[in-house]
């Protein structure tokens, strides 16, 4: 397995942890640049076909942010194909990390083939809105997390997913929104694939695969692969130690002081 993640300077004190634990717990973590980081591979510079390379633009991806209340985080692609073209074993599994996303135990349990895609299930009360709201765009999963495996579908999933952002991209720009007043008026990679996959799921899929069109999707439990919130549920399964990896959500900011590793409960 080969975990993936990009940063820059805000996010640093957490990647530097999580790059020390990462060794402690035997897996390989490649970490992107994204400015002021100081380490790692620079996104810039990564050797990835132009239809599928975005390129990275910092300015325009916190202006973005600043704009529509959303980060587009279109790096998360030209890192992960970066990896999945010139580091990825056929069939490995490639896991993307957001850089406040934390592996706390093995999880040797996912390395496994009846996959090629794993996404994790948003926590029951965030996306429990009014029926009226459009889950097509904003989705049941959390993009924080995105698990692909080098297999033929894994790759025509990703391709697909890539593709999507132009997409949405257009539709949007007919649309005529501007600005963030409701989660659908953005292209970002989160909502690209909540497009690609919510309408096939529900929550009584977590846990299980889905089939979409001969790419198996497995519905990862948020609560233990992408843990936050507040719901009793997760809280049950910290006390119960399933909880393999934490998303702490911190926005732009990040504690300056972290725990040793092996410290963080």
């Amino acid at each position: 397995m080969i975990f993936v993640t990009a940063s820059d300077e805000v996010y640093k004190a957490g990647v530097e942890w999580s790059v020390e634990n990462m060794k402690g717990l035997g897996y390989r973590y490649i970490t992107y640049d994204l400015g002021g980081l100081g380490f790692g591979r620079d996104v810039t510079a990564v050797d990835v076909p132009k239809d599928l390379k975005f390129g990275y633009d910092k300015e325009w991806e916190l202006s973005e942010r600043g704009r529509t209340g959303n980060h587009p985080c279109l790096f998360k692609f030209d890192a992960m194909w970066d990896v999945l073209l010139h580091d990825a074993k056929p069939g490995e599994v490639v896991i993307w990390l957001d850089a406040d996303a934390f592996v706390y135990q093995r999880m040797d349990e996912i390395d496994n083939d009846n996959y090629d895609v794993g996404l994790t299930m948003r926590p029951h009360l965030e996306f429990n809105w009014p029926e009226s709201a459009d889950h097509e765009w904003t989705g049941y999963f959390n993009g924080g997390v995105v698990i692909i495996r080098n297999t033929e579908n894994g790759i025509r999933w990703a391709r697909d997913w890539t593709f999507t952002i132009p997409i949405l991209k257009e539709e949007i720009k007919k649309l005529g929104w501007d600005g963030y007043k409701d989660p659908k008026r953005t292209y970002s990679e989160q909502w690209a694939l909540n497009r690609m996959t919510s309408k096939y799921v529900t929550w009584e899929d977590r846990g299980s695969i889905v089939n979409i069109d001969g790419v198996r999707l497995w519905v990862a439990n948020g609560y233990i692969y992408n843990a936050y919130g507040k719901k009793e549920e997760r809280r049950i399964a910290w006390d119960n130690r399933q909880v393999k990896i934490e998303h702490m959500k911190t926005g732009r900011g990040f504690p300056k002081k972290w725990p040793p590793v092996g410290e963080r409960k």
